[in-house]
Protein backbone atom coordinates (compact mmCIF):
# COMPACT_ATOMS: atom_id res chain seq x y z
CA UNK A 1 0.00 0.00 0.00
CA UNK A 2 1.28 3.42 -0.85
CA UNK A 3 2.18 5.48 1.86
CA UNK A 4 2.10 9.62 0.76
CA UNK A 5 3.50 12.86 2.40
CA UNK A 6 3.63 16.06 1.18
CA UNK A 7 6.67 18.41 1.77
CA UNK A 8 6.22 20.69 3.79
CA UNK A 9 20.86 47.20 28.42
CA UNK A 10 20.72 51.78 34.80
CA UNK A 11 23.41 53.72 33.73
CA UNK A 12 26.38 53.92 31.90
CA UNK A 13 29.92 54.74 33.04
CA UNK A 14 31.60 56.93 30.15
CA UNK A 15 32.46 55.59 27.00
CA UNK A 16 35.73 57.03 24.63
CA UNK A 17 35.68 57.50 21.06
CA UNK A 18 38.84 58.24 19.74
CA UNK A 19 38.48 60.39 16.79
CA UNK A 20 41.46 60.52 14.32
CA UNK A 21 40.51 63.42 11.15
CA UNK A 22 42.70 63.66 7.73
CA UNK A 23 42.76 65.77 5.04
CA UNK A 24 44.93 64.51 2.32
CA UNK A 25 45.02 61.63 -0.64
CA UNK A 26 44.66 58.39 0.30
CA UNK A 27 47.48 56.56 -0.26
CA UNK A 28 50.24 54.72 1.20
CA UNK A 29 48.46 54.33 4.61
CA UNK A 30 46.53 51.40 3.38
CA UNK A 31 47.92 47.78 2.96
CA UNK A 32 46.34 44.57 1.41
CA UNK A 33 44.29 42.28 3.30
CA UNK A 34 47.74 39.84 3.21
CA UNK A 35 49.74 42.43 4.34
CA UNK A 36 50.61 43.47 7.85
CA UNK A 37 51.38 46.95 8.72
CA UNK A 38 54.39 46.58 11.39
CA UNK A 39 56.73 49.86 11.11
CA UNK A 40 56.11 53.49 11.91
CA UNK A 41 57.52 54.44 8.40
CA UNK A 42 54.90 53.11 6.80
CA UNK A 43 52.80 55.74 8.40
CA UNK A 44 55.47 58.38 7.96
CA UNK A 45 55.26 58.04 4.16
CA UNK A 46 51.67 58.50 5.08
CA UNK A 47 51.90 61.79 6.86
CA UNK A 48 53.62 63.32 3.44
CA UNK A 49 50.47 62.54 1.91
CA UNK A 50 47.89 63.07 4.55
CA UNK A 51 47.22 65.83 6.69
CA UNK A 52 46.38 65.17 9.97
CA UNK A 53 44.14 67.98 11.09
CA UNK A 54 42.47 66.76 14.68
CA UNK A 55 43.06 63.90 17.20
CA UNK A 56 40.44 63.91 19.93
CA UNK A 57 38.92 61.27 22.30
CA UNK A 58 35.38 61.53 22.17
CA UNK A 59 33.46 60.76 25.62
CA UNK A 60 29.87 59.89 25.00
CA UNK A 61 27.78 61.04 28.30
CA UNK A 62 24.68 58.40 28.26
CA UNK A 63 22.77 59.94 31.23
CA UNK A 64 23.00 63.50 29.38
CA UNK A 65 23.32 62.53 25.76
CA UNK A 66 26.01 64.86 25.34
CA UNK A 67 29.72 64.30 24.44
CA UNK A 68 32.79 65.68 25.54
CA UNK A 69 36.05 66.35 23.26
CA UNK A 70 39.27 66.04 24.67
CA UNK A 71 42.15 66.70 22.47
CA UNK A 72 45.47 64.69 21.96
CA UNK A 73 48.67 65.63 20.61
CA UNK A 74 49.59 62.81 18.93
CA UNK A 75 48.59 59.25 17.54
CA UNK A 76 49.99 55.96 18.19
CA UNK A 77 51.97 55.96 15.42
CA UNK A 78 53.78 59.75 16.89
CA UNK A 79 52.83 61.83 13.73
CA UNK A 80 52.64 65.06 14.88
CA UNK A 81 48.79 66.51 15.15
CA UNK A 82 48.33 70.02 14.02
CA UNK A 83 45.30 70.37 15.49
CA UNK A 84 43.31 72.70 12.71
CA UNK A 85 39.87 70.99 13.41
CA UNK A 86 40.00 71.76 17.23
CA UNK A 87 39.49 75.14 19.45
CA UNK A 88 40.84 77.79 19.03
CA UNK A 89 42.04 76.98 15.67
CA UNK A 90 38.57 75.95 14.57
CA UNK A 91 35.06 75.90 16.48
CA UNK A 92 32.37 73.27 15.32
CA UNK A 93 34.48 71.40 12.83
CA UNK A 94 34.10 68.15 14.26
CA UNK A 95 30.90 67.63 16.19
CA UNK A 96 28.90 64.85 17.52
CA UNK A 97 25.79 64.85 18.98
CA UNK A 98 23.65 61.57 20.31
CA UNK A 99 20.36 61.15 18.64
CA UNK A 100 19.67 58.30 20.57
CA UNK A 101 21.06 54.77 21.96
CA UNK A 102 19.43 51.50 22.54
CA UNK A 103 19.91 49.42 25.63
CA UNK A 104 19.08 46.24 23.97
CA UNK A 105 20.77 45.96 20.55
CA UNK A 106 23.88 48.75 22.33
CA UNK A 107 23.44 50.99 19.47
CA UNK A 108 24.38 54.30 19.49
CA UNK A 109 22.55 56.73 16.46
CA UNK A 110 25.33 59.36 16.07
CA UNK A 111 24.99 62.54 13.84
CA UNK A 112 28.79 63.25 12.85
CA UNK A 113 29.14 66.57 11.24
CA UNK A 114 32.41 67.61 9.91
CA UNK A 115 33.32 70.89 8.34
CA UNK A 116 36.29 71.77 6.13
CA UNK A 117 38.14 74.74 7.32
CA UNK A 118 40.74 75.12 4.77
CA UNK A 119 40.33 76.34 1.13
CA UNK A 120 41.44 72.98 -0.42
CA UNK A 121 38.89 70.84 -2.11
CA UNK A 122 39.29 66.99 -0.80
CA UNK A 123 37.52 63.96 -2.56
CA UNK A 124 36.49 61.01 -1.40
CA UNK A 125 35.94 62.07 2.17
CA UNK A 126 35.68 58.52 4.56
CA UNK A 127 34.95 58.27 8.40
CA UNK A 128 36.37 55.46 8.79
CA UNK A 129 36.15 53.23 11.79
CA UNK A 130 39.19 51.69 12.75
CA UNK A 131 38.54 47.54 13.55
CA UNK A 132 39.99 46.62 17.14
CA UNK A 133 39.53 43.55 19.07
CA UNK A 134 36.66 44.67 21.68
CA UNK A 135 33.94 44.42 18.78
CA UNK A 136 32.90 47.25 18.00
CA UNK A 137 30.81 47.78 14.89
CA UNK A 138 29.29 50.00 12.16
CA UNK A 139 26.37 49.01 11.51
CA UNK A 140 25.35 51.45 8.71
CA UNK A 141 28.93 50.85 6.35
CA UNK A 142 29.02 52.13 3.04
CA UNK A 143 32.06 50.38 2.64
CA UNK A 144 35.04 48.45 3.97
CA UNK A 145 38.80 49.64 3.54
CA UNK A 146 42.48 48.74 4.62
CA UNK A 147 43.24 52.31 5.29
CA UNK A 148 44.74 53.44 9.19
CA UNK A 149 44.52 49.35 9.90
CA UNK A 150 45.69 48.18 13.24
CA UNK A 151 48.37 46.24 12.16
CA UNK A 152 45.92 42.99 12.16
CA UNK A 153 45.89 42.06 8.50
CA UNK A 154 42.52 40.43 8.71
CA UNK A 155 40.61 43.57 9.80
CA UNK A 156 39.07 46.08 7.31
CA UNK A 157 37.53 49.28 8.38
CA UNK A 158 33.92 49.91 7.47
CA UNK A 159 33.96 53.42 6.07
CA UNK A 160 30.64 56.19 5.89
CA UNK A 161 31.18 58.27 2.67
CA UNK A 162 30.87 62.15 3.43
CA UNK A 163 29.13 64.51 1.00
CA UNK A 164 28.92 61.44 -1.40
CA UNK A 165 25.53 63.33 -2.93
CA UNK A 166 27.91 65.66 -4.54
CA UNK A 167 28.58 63.76 -8.11
CA UNK A 168 32.34 64.43 -8.19
CA UNK A 169 32.23 63.40 -4.00
CA UNK A 170 33.87 66.82 -3.81
CA UNK A 171 34.23 68.04 -0.28
CA UNK A 172 34.53 71.52 -1.03
CA UNK A 173 36.36 74.72 0.87
CA UNK A 174 34.65 75.72 4.58
CA UNK A 175 31.42 73.16 3.36
CA UNK A 176 30.11 71.05 6.20
CA UNK A 177 28.30 67.79 6.15
CA UNK A 178 27.12 65.64 8.27
CA UNK A 179 25.97 61.41 8.62
CA UNK A 180 24.08 59.65 10.70
CA UNK A 181 26.55 57.21 12.06
CA UNK A 182 25.08 54.05 14.11
CA UNK A 183 28.01 52.07 16.10
CA UNK A 184 27.19 49.34 18.16
CA UNK A 185 29.59 48.84 21.22
CA UNK A 186 30.57 45.59 22.59
CA UNK A 187 29.12 44.31 26.26
CA UNK A 188 30.84 44.95 29.03
CA UNK A 189 33.54 45.47 30.04
CA UNK A 190 35.25 46.32 26.57
CA UNK A 191 33.74 49.54 26.33
CA UNK A 192 36.66 51.11 25.48
CA UNK A 193 36.90 53.54 23.13
CA UNK A 194 38.12 53.32 19.22
CA UNK A 195 39.94 54.76 16.55
CA UNK A 196 37.93 56.94 13.80
CA UNK A 197 39.55 58.44 10.88
CA UNK A 198 37.98 60.65 8.46
CA UNK A 199 40.67 60.79 5.09
CA UNK A 200 40.22 62.61 2.33
CA UNK A 201 41.80 62.47 -1.42
CA UNK A 202 43.46 65.66 -1.99
CA UNK A 203 44.69 66.94 -4.98
CA UNK A 204 41.87 64.88 -6.63
CA UNK A 205 39.92 61.54 -6.71
CA UNK A 206 41.48 58.22 -4.46
CA UNK A 207 43.04 55.85 -6.92
CA UNK A 208 41.20 52.91 -5.58
CA UNK A 209 37.76 52.02 -6.17
CA UNK A 210 35.47 53.93 -4.36
CA UNK A 211 32.62 52.28 -4.42
CA UNK A 212 30.34 48.55 -4.44
CA UNK A 213 26.79 49.03 -4.77
CA UNK A 214 23.85 47.46 -6.36
CA UNK A 215 24.60 43.45 -5.35
CA UNK A 216 21.81 41.70 -7.05
CA UNK A 217 21.62 37.72 -6.58
CA UNK A 218 19.41 36.59 -9.49
CA UNK A 219 17.43 33.11 -8.62
CA UNK A 220 17.51 30.28 -5.96
CA UNK A 221 20.13 27.92 -4.60
CA UNK A 222 18.26 26.00 -2.61
CA UNK A 223 19.47 22.61 -3.26
CA UNK A 224 22.40 20.79 -4.15
CA UNK A 225 24.28 21.81 -7.33
CA UNK A 226 21.87 24.59 -7.84
CA UNK A 227 23.92 27.69 -9.25
CA UNK A 228 22.41 31.41 -9.69
CA UNK A 229 24.29 34.20 -10.97
CA UNK A 230 25.24 37.33 -9.11
CA UNK A 231 26.33 40.33 -9.99
CA UNK A 232 27.65 43.52 -8.51
CA UNK A 233 28.54 47.52 -9.54
CA UNK A 234 32.09 48.66 -8.87
CA UNK A 235 32.91 52.57 -9.27
CA UNK A 236 36.67 53.54 -10.01
CA UNK A 237 37.06 57.35 -10.89
CA UNK A 238 40.25 55.99 -13.03
CA UNK A 239 38.09 53.18 -14.52
CA UNK A 240 41.35 50.39 -14.63
CA UNK A 241 39.85 47.85 -11.48
CA UNK A 242 41.05 44.60 -12.68
CA UNK A 243 39.79 41.58 -10.01
CA UNK A 244 36.77 41.55 -8.19
CA UNK A 245 36.01 38.38 -6.23
CA UNK A 246 33.73 37.10 -3.96
CA UNK A 247 34.12 34.99 -0.74
CA UNK A 248 31.42 32.05 -0.82
CA UNK A 249 33.65 29.80 0.97
CA UNK A 250 30.84 28.70 3.12
CA UNK A 251 28.54 28.16 0.19
CA UNK A 252 30.50 26.42 -2.50
CA UNK A 253 33.85 26.10 -0.86
CA UNK A 254 35.96 28.92 -2.65
CA UNK A 255 36.39 32.38 -3.76
CA UNK A 256 34.76 33.46 -6.86
CA UNK A 257 36.53 35.60 -9.71
CA UNK A 258 33.71 37.63 -11.35
CA UNK A 259 33.96 38.84 -14.97
CA UNK A 260 33.85 42.72 -16.02
CA UNK A 261 30.69 42.19 -18.49
CA UNK A 262 29.76 46.07 -18.85
CA UNK A 263 30.79 49.13 -18.02
CA UNK A 264 31.12 48.95 -14.13
CA UNK A 265 29.47 45.71 -13.54
CA UNK A 266 31.16 42.42 -12.32
CA UNK A 267 29.29 39.65 -12.71
CA UNK A 268 29.83 35.47 -12.21
CA UNK A 269 28.14 32.32 -11.23
CA UNK A 270 27.40 30.64 -6.97
CA UNK A 271 27.03 27.57 -7.00
CA UNK A 272 25.54 24.94 -3.64
CA UNK A 273 28.01 22.57 -3.46
CA UNK A 274 28.59 22.33 0.04
CA UNK A 275 25.25 22.07 1.10
CA UNK A 276 24.94 25.04 3.93
CA UNK A 277 21.84 25.21 5.99
CA UNK A 278 18.97 27.54 4.45
CA UNK A 279 19.88 31.39 5.64
CA UNK A 280 21.42 34.52 4.67
CA UNK A 281 25.26 34.05 4.29
CA UNK A 282 27.34 37.86 4.54
CA UNK A 283 29.95 37.26 1.99
CA UNK A 284 33.08 39.34 1.09
CA UNK A 285 33.51 41.15 -2.01
CA UNK A 286 37.02 42.49 -2.57
CA UNK A 287 37.98 44.97 -5.90
CA UNK A 288 41.20 45.58 -6.82
CA UNK A 289 42.80 48.45 -8.91
CA UNK A 290 46.40 48.27 -10.31
CA UNK A 291 46.96 52.07 -9.17
CA UNK A 292 46.61 51.56 -5.48
CA UNK A 293 48.55 48.06 -5.28
CA UNK A 294 48.63 48.67 -1.15
CA UNK A 295 45.09 48.31 -0.43
CA UNK A 296 41.48 46.97 -1.86
CA UNK A 297 38.37 48.32 -1.71
CA UNK A 298 35.62 45.42 -0.07
CA UNK A 299 31.89 45.36 0.76
CA UNK A 300 29.88 42.41 2.58
CA UNK A 301 26.88 41.57 0.81
CA UNK A 302 24.14 38.66 1.66
CA UNK A 303 23.29 35.50 -0.46
CA UNK A 304 20.72 33.25 0.25
CA UNK A 305 20.32 30.28 0.35
CA UNK A 306 16.31 29.11 0.35
CA UNK A 307 14.98 25.78 1.72
CA UNK A 308 14.95 23.37 -0.61
CA UNK A 309 10.98 23.70 -2.15
CA UNK A 310 9.34 20.38 -2.32
CA UNK A 311 6.01 21.90 -1.52
CA UNK A 312 4.99 20.69 -4.77
CA UNK A 313 6.21 17.10 -4.81
CA UNK A 314 5.06 13.86 -2.80
CA UNK A 315 7.31 10.92 -1.19
CA UNK A 316 5.29 7.79 -0.59
CA UNK A 317 6.08 3.78 -0.31
CA UNK A 318 5.49 1.54 -3.00
CA UNK A 319 6.16 -2.01 -3.59
CA UNK A 320 6.26 -1.79 -7.57
CA UNK A 321 10.06 -2.08 -7.79
CA UNK A 322 9.13 -5.87 -6.31
CA UNK A 323 10.10 -4.63 -2.59
CA UNK A 324 8.47 -1.70 -0.50
CA UNK A 325 11.05 1.28 -1.25
CA UNK A 326 10.55 5.30 -1.00
CA UNK A 327 9.97 7.33 -3.93
CA UNK A 328 9.21 11.02 -5.00
CA UNK A 329 7.35 12.68 -7.48
CA UNK A 330 5.10 15.62 -8.70
CA UNK A 331 1.60 15.64 -7.79
CA UNK A 332 0.69 14.77 -11.32
CA UNK A 333 2.88 11.65 -11.08
CA UNK A 334 6.13 13.02 -12.91
CA UNK A 335 9.32 13.40 -11.92
CA UNK A 336 9.16 10.31 -10.27
CA UNK A 337 12.28 9.21 -8.23
CA UNK A 338 12.92 5.78 -6.16
CA UNK A 339 14.88 7.39 -3.21
CA UNK A 340 15.60 3.85 -1.72
CA UNK A 341 16.97 0.95 -3.06
CA UNK A 342 17.28 -2.13 -0.58
CA UNK A 343 16.10 -5.90 -0.31
CA UNK A 344 14.21 -5.04 3.34
CA UNK A 345 10.77 -3.07 3.06
CA UNK A 346 11.10 0.79 3.72
CA UNK A 347 8.48 2.51 4.47
CA UNK A 348 6.20 5.08 5.92
CA UNK A 349 8.12 8.07 4.92
CA UNK A 350 8.09 11.52 6.62
CA UNK A 351 9.23 15.51 4.72
CA UNK A 352 11.56 17.05 7.50
CA UNK A 353 10.71 20.72 8.38
CA UNK A 354 13.49 21.78 6.46
CA UNK A 355 11.96 19.53 3.64
CA UNK A 356 15.57 18.03 2.61
CA UNK A 357 15.61 14.55 4.62
CA UNK A 358 12.57 12.11 4.37
CA UNK A 359 12.52 9.88 7.68
CA UNK A 360 11.05 6.59 7.18
CA UNK A 361 10.86 2.80 8.81
CA UNK A 362 13.18 -0.21 7.82
CA UNK A 363 13.64 -3.65 9.07
CA UNK A 364 17.15 -3.68 6.55
CA UNK A 365 19.27 -4.34 9.73
CA UNK A 366 16.91 -6.68 11.67
CA UNK A 367 18.77 -10.04 12.63
CA UNK A 368 17.79 -13.01 9.97
CA UNK A 369 14.71 -15.66 10.29
CA UNK A 370 11.36 -14.90 12.10
CA UNK A 371 9.66 -12.65 13.75
CA UNK A 372 10.47 -9.89 11.46
CA UNK A 373 10.23 -6.93 14.18
CA UNK A 374 13.70 -5.30 14.29
CA UNK A 375 11.95 -2.20 12.13
CA UNK A 376 13.99 1.30 13.06
CA UNK A 377 13.73 4.63 11.87
CA UNK A 378 16.11 5.94 9.10
CA UNK A 379 16.58 8.96 7.61
CA UNK A 380 17.25 9.82 4.00
CA UNK A 381 18.82 13.02 2.44
CA UNK A 382 17.60 13.86 -0.55
CA UNK A 383 20.34 16.25 -1.82
CA UNK A 384 23.12 13.78 -0.98
CA UNK A 385 21.13 10.55 -1.22
CA UNK A 386 23.06 9.16 1.96
CA UNK A 387 20.99 6.93 4.37
CA UNK A 388 21.53 7.12 7.83
CA UNK A 389 19.71 5.08 10.76
CA UNK A 390 18.77 7.23 14.19
CA UNK A 391 17.20 4.30 16.35
CA UNK A 392 17.43 1.54 17.97
CA UNK A 393 14.10 0.11 19.58
CA UNK A 394 12.76 -2.66 18.01
CA UNK A 395 10.28 -2.17 16.61
CA UNK A 396 9.70 1.95 15.55
CA UNK A 397 6.44 2.81 13.19
CA UNK A 398 4.86 5.57 12.09
CA UNK A 399 7.07 8.64 13.07
CA UNK A 400 6.34 12.39 12.76
CA UNK A 401 8.99 14.54 12.43
CA UNK A 402 8.42 17.77 14.52
CA UNK A 403 8.42 21.70 13.61
CA UNK A 404 11.31 21.44 16.60
CA UNK A 405 13.37 18.55 15.09
CA UNK A 406 11.75 16.02 17.70
CA UNK A 407 10.43 12.48 15.78
CA UNK A 408 7.67 10.86 17.66
CA UNK A 409 7.11 7.13 16.73
CA UNK A 410 5.20 4.22 17.95
CA UNK A 411 7.29 1.63 19.59
CA UNK A 412 6.02 -1.67 20.43
CA UNK A 413 8.40 -4.04 21.33
CA UNK A 414 10.81 -3.65 24.13
CA UNK A 415 13.21 -5.77 22.76
CA UNK A 416 13.51 -8.26 19.40
CA UNK A 417 11.33 -10.84 21.14
CA UNK A 418 7.66 -10.88 20.92
CA UNK A 419 7.37 -8.93 24.75
CA UNK A 420 4.59 -5.95 23.91
CA UNK A 421 4.72 -3.58 25.45
CA UNK A 422 3.28 -0.98 22.86
CA UNK A 423 4.43 3.01 23.69
CA UNK A 424 4.31 6.17 21.84
CA UNK A 425 8.11 7.41 22.24
CA UNK A 426 9.61 10.36 20.94
CA UNK A 427 13.78 11.69 21.11
CA UNK A 428 15.04 15.11 19.92
CA UNK A 429 17.18 14.44 16.84
CA UNK A 430 20.00 17.19 18.17
CA UNK A 431 20.72 14.85 21.14
CA UNK A 432 19.05 12.85 24.27
CA UNK A 433 17.85 9.77 25.02
CA UNK A 434 14.27 8.25 23.77
CA UNK A 435 11.25 8.57 26.13
CA UNK A 436 8.61 6.44 26.03
CA UNK A 437 4.94 7.15 27.24
CA UNK A 438 1.90 4.35 28.00
CA UNK A 439 -0.87 6.42 27.98
CA UNK A 440 -2.35 4.21 30.52
CA UNK A 441 -4.56 1.48 30.89
CA UNK A 442 -7.37 2.23 27.83
CA UNK A 443 -4.98 1.70 24.79
CA UNK A 444 -3.87 -1.67 24.19
CA UNK A 445 -2.17 -0.24 20.69
CA UNK A 446 -1.72 3.10 18.93
CA UNK A 447 -0.93 3.98 14.92
CA UNK A 448 -0.33 6.93 13.06
CA UNK A 449 0.64 9.83 15.00
CA UNK A 450 1.34 13.22 13.74
CA UNK A 451 2.61 16.63 15.41
CA UNK A 452 0.39 19.98 15.51
CA UNK A 453 2.65 22.71 14.12
CA UNK A 454 3.24 24.46 17.34
CA UNK A 455 4.14 20.76 18.88
CA UNK A 456 1.80 21.42 21.39
CA UNK A 457 -0.07 18.90 20.84
CA UNK A 458 0.10 15.78 19.18
CA UNK A 459 -3.11 13.48 16.69
CA UNK A 460 -2.52 9.96 17.11
CA UNK A 461 -5.14 6.45 16.37
CA UNK A 462 -5.78 4.85 19.91
CA UNK A 463 -6.82 1.34 19.47
CA UNK A 464 -9.37 0.34 21.96
CA UNK A 465 -12.94 -1.17 21.76
CA UNK A 466 -12.42 0.79 18.31
CA UNK A 467 -9.61 2.72 16.23
CA UNK A 468 -10.77 6.64 17.28
CA UNK A 469 -8.68 9.61 16.67
CA UNK A 470 -6.95 11.12 19.94
CA UNK A 471 -5.89 14.49 20.65
CA UNK A 472 -2.90 14.99 23.49
CA UNK A 473 -1.28 17.65 25.03
CA UNK A 474 2.69 17.53 24.07
CA UNK A 475 5.54 16.77 26.35
CA UNK A 476 2.87 16.38 29.36
CA UNK A 477 0.64 13.85 27.74
CA UNK A 478 -2.46 15.26 29.58
CA UNK A 479 -6.03 16.52 28.73
CA UNK A 480 -6.34 13.46 26.38
CA UNK A 481 -9.73 13.73 24.03
CA UNK A 482 -11.16 11.44 21.91
CA UNK A 483 -12.20 13.58 18.87
CA UNK A 484 -14.32 10.68 16.59
CA UNK A 485 -16.84 8.51 17.60
CA UNK A 486 -17.15 5.71 14.91
CA UNK A 487 -14.40 3.83 15.45
CA UNK A 488 -12.85 2.56 12.32
CA UNK A 489 -10.88 5.30 11.53
CA UNK A 490 -6.74 5.09 10.12
CA UNK A 491 -3.86 7.06 9.64
CA UNK A 492 -4.83 10.84 10.93
CA UNK A 493 -2.70 14.27 10.10
CA UNK A 494 -3.14 17.75 11.38
CA UNK A 495 -3.40 20.54 8.72
CA UNK A 496 -0.98 23.02 8.68
CA UNK A 497 -2.56 25.58 10.51
CA UNK A 498 -3.59 23.37 13.42
CA UNK A 499 -7.39 23.67 13.11
CA UNK A 500 -8.43 20.63 11.26
CA UNK A 501 -7.54 16.81 11.42
CA UNK A 502 -7.99 14.26 8.01
CA UNK A 503 -8.33 10.22 8.53
CA UNK A 504 -9.56 7.86 6.85
CA UNK A 505 -12.59 5.82 8.28
CA UNK A 506 -14.92 2.63 7.16
CA UNK A 507 -18.40 3.13 7.32
CA UNK A 508 -21.29 1.15 5.05
CA UNK A 509 -18.40 -1.32 3.90
CA UNK A 510 -16.14 1.29 2.08
CA UNK A 511 -13.50 3.42 3.55
CA UNK A 512 -13.06 7.11 2.81
CA UNK A 513 -11.39 10.56 3.54
CA UNK A 514 -12.76 12.90 6.42
CA UNK A 515 -12.05 16.18 7.43
CA UNK A 516 -12.94 17.28 11.08
CA UNK A 517 -12.95 20.67 11.85
CA UNK A 518 -10.96 21.16 15.01
CA UNK A 519 -13.10 24.23 16.09
CA UNK A 520 -16.58 23.69 15.36
CA UNK A 521 -16.32 19.82 15.39
CA UNK A 522 -18.04 19.33 11.83
CA UNK A 523 -17.05 16.14 9.87
CA UNK A 524 -17.39 16.13 6.58
CA UNK A 525 -16.63 13.21 4.18
CA UNK A 526 -14.60 14.38 1.21
CA UNK A 527 -13.94 10.71 -1.38
CA UNK A 528 -16.60 8.82 -2.38
CA UNK A 529 -14.86 6.65 -4.04
CA UNK A 530 -16.21 3.28 -4.30
CA UNK A 531 -13.13 1.07 -3.28
CA UNK A 532 -10.16 1.95 -0.09
CA UNK A 533 -9.33 5.76 0.16
CA UNK A 534 -6.45 6.07 3.26
CA UNK A 535 -3.48 7.41 4.41
CA UNK A 536 -4.31 11.26 3.96
CA UNK A 537 -1.83 14.15 4.36
CA UNK A 538 -1.98 17.86 3.77
CA UNK A 539 -0.30 19.88 1.15
CA UNK A 540 1.71 22.45 3.19
CA UNK A 541 -0.72 25.43 1.94
CA UNK A 542 -3.02 23.07 3.32
CA UNK A 543 -5.32 23.23 0.32
CA UNK A 544 -5.10 19.78 -1.05
CA UNK A 545 -5.02 16.54 0.43
CA UNK A 546 -3.30 13.27 -1.03
CA UNK A 547 -3.98 9.91 -0.05
CA UNK A 548 -3.64 6.53 -0.78
CA UNK A 549 -6.58 4.91 -3.25
CA UNK A 550 -7.32 1.16 -4.17
CA UNK A 551 -8.52 0.62 -7.85
CA UNK A 552 -9.96 -3.05 -8.31
CA UNK A 553 -8.72 -3.53 -11.92
CA UNK A 554 -5.18 -1.85 -11.70
CA UNK A 555 -3.87 -1.96 -7.81
CA UNK A 556 -2.91 0.29 -5.42
CA UNK A 557 -1.64 4.25 -6.62
CA UNK A 558 -1.32 7.12 -5.02
CA UNK A 559 -3.76 10.15 -6.20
Amino acid sequence: MNYPKIGTMSRFAPIILTLIILLGCSSGAGVSPDTVQTTGSEVRTAEAEHNLLAYVHVVPDIENMTMEIVPLREVEFHVNVKGFLIPPNCYGCIQFSIVSFDMVTRIFDIDVTLKNPTFLTGYDVRGILIANDTGHEMVNADDYTKLYDDNNPADINPFKAFDSDDYNRAFNSYETDMKQVLFRIPKPPNWAGFDYAVDASWPGHCKEPYEIVDFVQDGSIANLFDTTNISVDVHDWQDDVTEVSIDVTEIMGEVVQLTNTTGDTWTGEVGNTELPAPGIYQCLISAYSPNTPEWWLYDYVDIIVSPPNYDNRITFASNRSGNWDIFLMNPDGTGLEQLTVDTSDDEYPDFSPTERRIIFTSYRDADPGPPKVENELYIYDIDAGIVDKISDDCQALFADWSPNDTILFVSRYASCIDTVTKHLSYFPLSGGDTETKVLGTMFFDYTETDFRFDEAKVLFIGHTVGNFVYEVDFPSWENITQLTTNGSEQYCAYSPDGTKAAYSSERLQNTDIYVLDLVSMVETRITYFPTLDTMPTWSPDGTRIAFTHYNDQLGTSTD
